[in-house]
């Protein structure tokens, strides 16, 4: 079995791979190197395992060099999970170890990767840190079932949206919309947004496998949330809102409408994204909308580090730097913004 760095010519050989493996998601397709590189020009490090001329096993990596947090290895940028992908324990052993190799011959401080599953073959190189997961709604019982398991609080909130003249519309046109939304919510939450062109890539590059959901009020958008989909699972992959209208349930609705959707179109699955067991956003992704923590595994090789590093809105270091953002003019943040995201992967 050979371990090597993917080429343009593998693209489709790697697309049908992760086409038919069944714990590979969105973010694992070709189509995610494509924004990426065209949006940041990250260096992909994709790593590809054959046996003859059979693919066995996947690990995508891009090479992140920041004047703020250094030079690092990544996989799945952008997202919370991915990672490796492989036919069995010797294969995924084997991707790991040319991850390794990448990070010594690229010189840097340590390699991440976002697992949804556990690796049992990696060895104490690698260090863990379990503190993150993902949180899926069951689809299959329907909607009207899951209606019906939702706590009476809950229903109550979306009716009252509906009484307070809430609307929820669906379609890529509504891109500018969201965006311009996108940009006040992250402003106010003291996190760089995206540059305007990554999500149109997204766009470009997933078709129809990629939407946007939108509840608003007299013409307003006031909630959002730009999906993703692959096989069988649906993910809100952004969710963004107008604090002041929160009263009117705008954001219960769109997840009501987007449920209704999801399993109109036959999907599985709800990924509500990824939240940290004590948060507010478990508490509420749980009680409220029922959904059930999936664990995410997350692991490194610190090559030149003691520590795992912790690149967080949590973390005490960055405290002043968010209440500085809080403050600047919108378009200064959309302008910066972009230049400082692309490295918090």
């Amino acid at each position: 079995m050979e371990v090597r760095l993917l080429t343009e010519q593998d693209y489709v050989a790697w697309q049908d791979y992760v086409a038919n493996f069944p714990h590979a998601g969105f973010f694992h397709q070709i189509g995610w190197l494509k924004v990426v590189v065209d949006t940041y020009d990250h260096k992909p490090l994709y790593l590809i395992a054959e046996d003859g001329d059979a693919v066995k096993g996947v690990l995508p990596l891009f090479f992140i060099s920041s004047p703020i947090f250094g030079r690092f290895l990544a996989s799945d940028v952008f997202t919370s999970y991915g990672g490796v992908c492989a036919d069995n324990e010797q294969v995924a052993s084997s991707l790991m170890e040319k991850a390794k190799e990448l990070a010594k011959s690229h010189n840097v401080e340590y390699v991440e990767v976002k697992n949804l599953k556990p690796l049992n073959s990696i060895n104490a190189e690698w260090k863990k840190k379990n503190v993150y997961c993902t949180l899926m709604l069951d689809l299959k019982p329907g909607a009207n079932e899951i209606w019906k398991a939702w706590r009476g609080e809950t229903r109550t909130h979306v009716r009252k949206a509906i009484k307070s003249n809430v609307v929820v519309e669906s379609g890529q046109h509504l891109y500018d919309e969201f965006y311009k939304l996108a940009a006040i919510f992250m402003r106010r939450v003291g996190t760089p947004i995206h540059s305007k062109k990554f999500y149109s890539n997204i766009l470009k590059h997933f078709g129809e496998a990629a939407n946007i959901f939108v509840a608003k009020i007299n013409g307003e958008i006031v909630s959002a949330t730009f999906t993703a989909s692959h096989k069988n699972i649906i993910q809100a992959y952004a969710n963004v809102s107008l604090l002041e209208y929160r009263t009117k349930n705008p954001n219960q609705l769109l997840c009501w409408e987007i449920i209704r959707h999801a399993c109109e179109k036959g999907f599985e699955y709800l990924d509500f994204g990824r939240s940290t067991y004590d948060s507010g956003t478990f508490s509420y992704k749980k009680q409220m909308i029922g959904a059930e923590p999936v664990p995410l595994h997350y692991i490194y090789y610190l090559n030149k580090l003691e520590k795992i590093p912790h690149v967080h809105p949590e973390n005490k270091r960055y405290q002043l730097a968010i209440k500085i953002w809080q403050k600047l003019p919108l378009q200064i943040t959309k302008i910066i913004g972009p230049h400082i995201i692309k490295y918090v992967v």
